[in-house]
């Protein structure tokens, strides 16, 4: 009987080193998962301070409350190929482009539903000279807003100019937002590449063409919505990035971009990279009049175009429309065509290209001392 007492509580003693063994062990788990907990909330913790430091540069670059509804730069990150990092290096990219200039009044007016920001029209409300309109495109996975930064840097470098010689005509910049981007965006899988949207080739070349139409409408009716009673008279109109066979765009400034002729070449690239076969229903056979028609470059005689890219640009390589773009050149006089390649930038636009846009536009559309 002793024995047999002496065995249960030996038994019982072992269960209960068991419990206190298990009690610790839960306790070592609790305290791993409150680090893990811990850490988790310093990376998040490391993230706000850097989306706060982003906000404090927006703030900063702050533009008309008017014009920024929701008061920031604008990456599409959602379901892209961006990472966070790359997002927040675009926006600091974007607010870069003000070169630091003081923020221009900005006017908001539409055009049967395509909204549009007006730059720059109280400054020169009390002038009497013709007006020159520059129609600012944005990239893919962005939108208007995040151009507004390279506006106003275009503004304030162009009064820069304009204080060292006269100018012909005053200068306003207008923004908008692509099919599918900004507050036009319907499904944002619309604006990714092949490894999330296998119709990227159609959805890209539609918003190309739809972008032409819409400055074309901008062209045909601004001066109608801005002023009614004929106070002003826009004659000149410039693009960057879009538009160069619109037959009354003289001026263009192609950003990172490629000449149209040259889509498909780059397109396909991307396409067969990802594993494709770059054949329908990839590349549609209705699309091939659209995208691989003979391009008449003659058209393009008299223009002035500064096309300006990044030389280790992996998305758009300058290589990959040089062709097209030394073909351009051919049937233009000298002076005409002007290539920029940054060295060491890839995809992105930078302050100098701001730079370089303003003297393009005021070289040719602003100055009166243009070279005809």
């Amino acid at each position: 009987m002793e024995n047999g007492n002496e065995d249960g509580h030996e038994d019982e003693n072992e269960k209960e080193k068991e419990n206190e063994n298990e009690k610790e062990n839960e306790n070592e788990k609790e305290k791993e998962k409150e680090k893990e907990n811990d850490d988790e909330d310093e990376d998040e913790d490391d993230d706000d301070k850097r989306l706060d430091a982003v906000a404090r540069d927006e703030r900063e670059a702050e533009l008309p409350s008017q014009c920024r509804e929701d008061g920031g730069v604008s990456v599409q990150s959602s379901m892209s190929e961006l990472s966070a990092a790359e997002v927040q290096r675009w926006r600091a990219m974007f607010i870069s482009l003000s070169l630091g200039h003081s923020n221009r009044s900005c006017k908001e007016t539409s055009i049967v539903g395509l909204e549009l920001k007006v730059f720059g029209l109280q400054e020169i409300k009390d002038s009497t000279l013709p007006i020159a309109v520059l129609i600012v495109g944005h990239g893919r996975l962005t939108d208007e807003r995040s151009m507004q930064p390279f506006c106003q840097g275009i503004l304030g470098e162009v009064d820069g100019l304009a204080s060292t010689g006269s100018r012909k005509r005053d200068l306003l910049v207008i923004t908008f937002d692509h099919r599918n981007h900004g507050k036009l965006n319907k499904n944002p899988v619309w604006n990714l590449a092949f490894e999330q949207n296998p119709n990227h080739l159609v959805d890209l070349a539609a918003t190309i063409v739809g972008g032409t139409e819409d400055v074309s409408l901008i062209i045909d009716f601004l001066a109608a919505y801005l002023f009614p009673s004929g106070e002003r008279k826009i004659e000149e109109f410039m693009v960057t990035g879009m538009s160069l066979g619109e037959p009354r765009v003289q001026i263009g400034i192609p950003m990172i971009a490629l000449p149209f002729p040259s889509l498909v070449k780059n397109i396909g690239a991307r396409a067969i990279q990802g594993g494709l076969a770059f054949a329908p229903p990839i590349y549609p056979p209705s699309l091939r009049s659209l995208l691989e028609a003979d391009t008449d470059f003659n058209a393009l005689a008299g223009k002035k175009i500064l096309s300006m890219h990044g030389a280790v640009d992996p998305l758009v390589p300058y290589a990959d429309g040089q062709k097209d773009i030394e073909d351009v050149k051919r049937v233009m006089q000298n002076g005409d065509v002007e290539v920029w390649v940054e060295e060491g930038q890839g995809h992105v636009l930078t302050p100098v290209m701001v730079k370089k846009t303003a003297e393009w536009i005021w070289r040719w559309g602003l100055s009166d001392k243009t070279r005809e």
